[in-house]
């Protein structure tokens, strides 16, 4: 199972009937107790996913750390697109042919969907009444977002899925899992109201939140304006102050170059302080297994793979296909003109693309976005 569960977050269930979660109970004799302490230690790296479903047993280091990766043979995943943004697509679809069974919450008919041996029809953000905010830094607004349209073709918000799970799982278990039953207006209400009274207790901030029903109403962003503490804010300001009572979070409270730490763990490809490693594959070794190199960078008008499957893509794209920047000299070459369709590939798979020909990148490098469908 992948997922963010430790062992004492794992329920207990018992001739259908839900006992709580395993950090409150000691029933289940010794093999429930075993079962939960290594559940606690199969925990990797998100990153390692297809190698995990590839290689079940093997043992790599990490962060200082033996993990052995489990035998997976149920995924559910929920909030995301791997098949997408995880490398090497072709070994990750080899990978993810390994479990029994996948089950995955989509809005879309994404990769990662089509992938799954389950999908759960997810509601968008119109169908359903959520709260959120905006600026990741700043947090400069709390948002009312009401639902627009009815729920369309039996899709159920990913709260409705879980519900109907716990339900069908065990008796009792919904309940614990709604908190005695709220509703999405409950917990809305909720995460408002707790905002309200720290923000209301707090004059220095300037601003005075309604109550959830006014603001409901309303249906209008609460802004938090700019203060003077937070105009003259410096960053460790404090620390540079006092270092000592003000002391950062590592080891020797200072900023670290290098870190004895991680010299302890004595990675080969991970030094004390930050240096250069020679990548496995580049234009400056001697045998270079290809004619280019190829930057996969982050997208400039998508997130990973989100507004792919809008008319934004109608924006970028180059001959209907994600674009593939390359130099005017190179392309010249290779007889590519702008707008050409032209197959992209290593011993690792292919792609096509659209040909965008440029002087804005260096010669014997290519560069296409990651994250396209």
């Amino acid at each position: 199972v992948i997922g963010g569960m430790n062992a004492a977050s794992v329920g207990v269930v018992k001739d259908g009937k839900f006992l709580g979660l395993a950090q409150d109970q000691k029933q289940g004799g010794e093999a429930t107790q075993a079962w939960l302490v290594n559940t606690a230690k199969v925990a990797f790296p998100l990153a390692r996913i297809a190698d995990a479903l590839l290689n079940p047993g093997k043992t790599i280091d990490a962060n200082g750390a033996k993990i052995t990766y489990p035998k997976i043979d149920f995924i559910y995943w929920v909030g995301g697109n791997p098949i997408v943004h995880h490398q090497d697509t072709n070994t990750n679809i080899k990978a993810w042919r390994k479990p029994r069974t996948i089950v995955v919450n989509e809005i879309y008919w994404t990769p990662t969907a089509k992938m799954a041996d389950i999908v759960f029809p997810t509601t968008t953000e119109y169908e359903r009444n959520d709260i959120t905010m905006s600026g990741d830094y700043s947090n400069m607004h709390i948002i009312p977002m009401k639902q627009v349209v009815a729920k369309q073709h039996g899709a159920k918000d990913d709260y409705q899925i879980f519900t109907d799970l716990c339900k069908a799982y065990a008796d009792g278990l919904a309940e614990v899992y709604t908190d005695g039953g709220k509703t999405e207006m409950d917990w809305i209400k909720e995460f408002y109201e707790g905002a309200a009274s720290a923000v209301n207790a707090n004059t220095a901030l300037g601003v005075q939140m309604p109550s959830f029903e006014q603001w409901w109403e309303k249906n209008e962003p609460t802004e938090f304006y700019e203060t003077p503490e937070s105009a003259a804010y410096v960053s460790f300001e404090d620390f540079r102050n006092d270092p000592v009572l003000e002391a950062l979070g590592t080891p020797s409270g200072l900023i670290e170059i290098y870190s004895d730490t991680i010299a302890a763990m004595n990675y080969k490809d991970c030094g004390a302080h930050p240096m250069w490693f020679e990548p496995v594959e580049w234009l400056g070794m001697k045998d270079k297994p290809a004619k280019f190199h190829l930057l996969s960078l982050h997208p400039l008008d998508r997130l990973h793979s989100q507004q792919s499957n809008t008319s934004n893509r109608k924006r970028y794209a180059v001959a209907d296909r994600e674009p593939v920047l390359i130099n005017t000299e190179d392309a010249k070459e290779l007889g590519i003109k702008q707008g050409d369709l032209v197959r992209v590939f290593n011993a690792r798979g292919e792609i096509l693309a659209g040909a965008n020909v440029s002087g804005d990148i260096m010669r014997g490098v290519v560069q296409i976005f990651e994250g396209a469908w």
